[in-house]
């Protein structure tokens, strides 16, 4: 049987010497003009003409119709490629029409001979032999492109393995293998991203001219000065004088960058000092409030205890058979007292866990506001007093209400028995001390992310007020290099080797040798003006980011645009999200397994009707025949 040209076009590692082996005309025995499969008769023969028109045009010219348009600038053999991709899908279908027949055809010895072969075609393709390019100064730019062609063509094969795999990322299935090796590479890419960030306002900053008129007038100016001395001056001492003045002058432009450079970094590196000075002033308060909030469970379990013992205290009366009606009384009121008492103390535990979370939230607020935010906010010294005996007057009616609520209520809805009273008190104490701890939980919820708050915008402002501190290390550099033309220019007029160049080149020459080191001084200034801006952006943004400290996130509770943690609306959100991963899990687990499953039992239905008709239509026609 003969082999088709596309096929050898797959398996060989050179694609357009393969063209030579089709001599037209003929196409191949899978190929029948029945009306089935006649479209990939036409198909097959289109790519198979385009073949030949690129080999006989040498690679000029490429039939756009079955190639997009972008690929059009690419090279032959990347051209071939992507009909070679053409054309395994269209043995791919024609494989699945081909075994609905039987086995005693061309078409299946066509396509046992095609599985056989295709199997070359995937290791070909795995090496990379199939697609090379021809264009090796592009060949950086198009690796990736080489790479999805590849990766197409493994995928487009009928035996592919990968084909599963690749439907089940197309309905957004991943593997956890997918998983743990892209984990590395995000985190690189968020690392870049940041280190990206950082210098995105130095390069705003270098792409705008930071040397003003003024300045640009006079470099030009002193760099024209020290060049028309010796046409003006000629044979004279001006010349001596001029050039070195011209040189010191574009140097005292430089070193004046330098200055205002260092002073921007010196405040950028002062308020970051103060913004990590105030986060840990609001670490500190957090840790006064975890600290008084660690009672809050030996509270809760206190009281959960004694709720238990509550109930067990009629049967131990029982059992010890006790007479004395005081002592009997004495232990049925212990339990509730001692439930009481932890509600009590869990009440104060929360009282104190707000007032320092309060003060951990709200710390620095004054100290980084500007004077408009803090004329709004000011409370004067009568009513910070009022304020404090609001605050402790507050306190002592909330000890009292998580006091009082479980006698009275036991003792007016209670049963009648003493021993049923005492254990309703001692179960509503128990909840009562849960219902603090949750407060409290909360509470310092809400103080621990706006500590993060404050220490990440305090970790921003550091790292900016450190980038301008790198971009100000060059400084002191071209402060030195100007300093040095300067000295060399003075030097340089000094010398009597002046003289002789006048007399080797004329005025031209001398001219050219005073002007060299005032232009290399001019340009060293607009290099640390540069620098400069860069510094004084750096620290423009330390302060910005040492503004954030000075939100008054207590003051936003409840707001859209409170930027700290919401306990119940974050509780809400995790619930969320982990109901729809484990939905997720469920369709990837259960679902789709499923889903192939009844797919593979239908393809092996539809496989057995067919074996059943073509064997009836078989019988009828021998019959028919005999």
């Amino acid at each position: 049987m003969k082999i088709p040209a596309c096929s050898l076009l797959l398996i060989s590692s050179n694609p357009v010497a393969c063209v030579g082996n089709y001599n037209g005309g003929v196409p191949p025995a899978f190929i029948v003009d029945n009306g089935v499969n006649r479209k990939y008769k036409q198909k097959y023969m289109a790519l198979t003409e385009e073949f030949i028109r690129i080999k006989e045009g040498n690679g000029k010219q490429v039939d756009n119709s079955s190639i997009d348009e972008n690929d059009s600038k690419r090279s032959v053999s990347d051209a071939l490629g992507y009909s070679a991709l053409n054309t395994v899908k269209l043995m791919a279908r024609s494989t699945g029409i081909g075994e609905k027949f039987g086995s005693n055809s061309t078409r299946s010895e066509f396509i046992n001979w095609q599985r056989e072969n295709l199997r070359e075609v995937r290791r070909d393709v795995g090496k990379g032999t199939l697609l090379q390019s021809r264009d090796t100064e592009k060949s950086s730019d198009r690796e990736s492109d080489a790479k999805g062609v590849r990766k197409m063509l493994i995928n487009a094969l009928p035996s592919n393995n990968q084909s599963s795999g690749q439907s089940n990322k197309k309905r957004g299935r991943r593997s956890t293998d997918n998983k743990s090796d892209d984990r590395p590479t995000t985190i690189s890419t968020a690392l870049q991203t940041l280190e990206r960030d950082m210098t995105i306002l130095d390069n705003l900053a270098s792409l705008q001219p930071q040397l003003s008129l003024p300045e640009v007038g006079l470099l030009l100016g002193a760099v024209t000065a020290s060049g028309i001395g010796p046409i003006v001056f000629p044979g004279t001492s001006v010349t001596e004088v001029l050039a070195p003045a011209a040189a010191a002058f574009t140097a005292s432009i430089t070193i004046g960058s330098e200055y205002i450079g260092r002073v921007a970094v010196a405040d950028g590196k002062e308020i970051a000092a103060n913004a990590i000075q105030c986060a840990a002033e609001a670490e500190a308060f957090l840790a006064n409030a975890e600290r008084v909030k660690a009672i809050t469970p030996l509270c809760v379990g206190l009281g959960a205890t004694c709720a238990s013992f509550a109930l067990l205290t009629p049967t131990l009366v029982e059992v010890l058979n006790l007479n004395s009606v005081q002592l009997i009384t004495q232990l049925y009121i212990f339990c509730p007292l001692v439930a009481i008492l932890s509600a009590a103390v869990a009440n104060l535990a929360l009282e104190e866990t707000r007032d320092y979370s309060y003060r951990a939230i709200n710390v620095g607020v004054r100290r980084f506001s500007k004077g408009g935010d803090v004329g709004r906010t000011w409370l004067s010294s009568a009513e910070q007093i009022q304020r404090n005996s609001r605050t402790k007057t507050d306190r002592w009616w909330s000890f009292a209400g998580s006091v009082l609520p479980a006698p009275i209520i036991g003792s007016i809805f209670g049963p009648p028995a003493l021993s049923a009273k005492c254990i309703v008190v001692a179960a509503l104490a128990a909840a009562q001390s849960a219902y603090f701890l949750a407060l409290a939980e909360g509470v310092l919820a809400r103080a621990t992310d706006a500590v993060a708050i404050k220490a990440r915008s305090a970790a921003v402002c550091d790292t900016y007020a450190n980038q301008g501190s790198r971009n100000s290390a060059i400084l002191p550099f071209t402060s030195a290099l100007s300093a040095f033309c300067a000295a060399a220019t003075a030097a340089m007029v000094e010398l009597p080797f002046i003289d002789a160049i006048s007399a080797a080149y004329g005025t031209i020459g001398e001219v050219c040798l005073v002007v060299t080191f005032p232009i290399l001084s001019s340009a060293f200034a607009a290099a640390a003006s540069v620098s400069k801006a860069r510094c004084e952006v750096d620290a423009e943004a330390a302060c910005q980011a040492a503004s954030t400290l000075a939100l008054e996130y207590d003051a936003m509770n409840g707001n859209e645009k409170d930027p700290v943690l919401r306990p119940f609306k974050s509780v809400l959100e995790l619930i969320i999200l982990a109901v729809n991963s484990g939905w997720r899990s469920v369709k990837v687990g259960l679902l789709y397994p499923m889903k192939e499953a009844w797919g593979f039992y239908r393809r092996l239905l539809v496989s057995f009707r067919w074996n059943r008709r073509w064997d009836g239509r078989g019988k009828a026609l021998s019959n028919a025949a005999e």
